[in-house]
């Protein structure tokens, strides 16, 4: 998005161009944009805690990976903003830019009744960097509870489902 922003006229001319990959993204960000238009890969997390609470009405603790990328950002200020919906009804961990040994540690002694949601996970604190399938594989497969996600593409990497957005779909 942001390299079609600068370079899009000088590169493209009136070619119509579709970006993609883009979460929350804003109408007005790209309103301006001549012969162009995107895909919005909004994950709907109210939608997903709603999902985790009715499968699983006995839970009192959620645990939210996310990391500090770009999207990890918007992710997080996203988490923030849906968390006061549910202040009654479960407590909410945010886990926010760990080491992978520390989150692989803290979700492998976590009790019956919590659940784990990971949205954004490829670069941990250390900087080390993480496929999308690998930091969902390692976390599914240490964790002694059900684990959600956003998207489509963590399916298949261990996670019990979820309302998942695809950017393809």
């Amino acid at each position: 998005f942001n390299f079609l922003k600068q370079y899009r006229d000088g590169i493209f001319g009136q070619v119509p161009v579709v970006f993609c990959g883009v979460n929350w993204i804003k109408p007005e960000r790209f309103r301006s944009f001549k012969y162009s238009t995107g895909v919005n890969e909004d994950g709907d997390i109210a939608a997903n805690f709603d999902l985790m609470l009715r499968l699983h009405p006995e839970t009192r603790d959620i645990y939210v990976i996310i990391d500090s990328t770009t999207t990890g950002k918007v992710t997080l200020d996203k988490v923030n903003q849906v968390i006061p919906q549910y202040r009654d009804r479960v407590n909410f961990h945010i886990l926010y830019n760990p080491a992978m040994p520390e989150l692989l540690d803290k979700v492998s002694g976590l009790d019956s009744k919590s659940l784990v949601m990971i949205t954004v996970f490829q670069r941990d604190r250390n900087g080390e960097f993480f496929e999308y399938k690998d930091s969902c594989s390692l976390v599914s497969g240490r964790s002694r509870v059900p684990v959600y996600g956003l998207w489509d593409f963590n399916l298949g990497s261990g996670i019990m489902g979820g309302m998942l957005c695809s950017g393809h779909s």
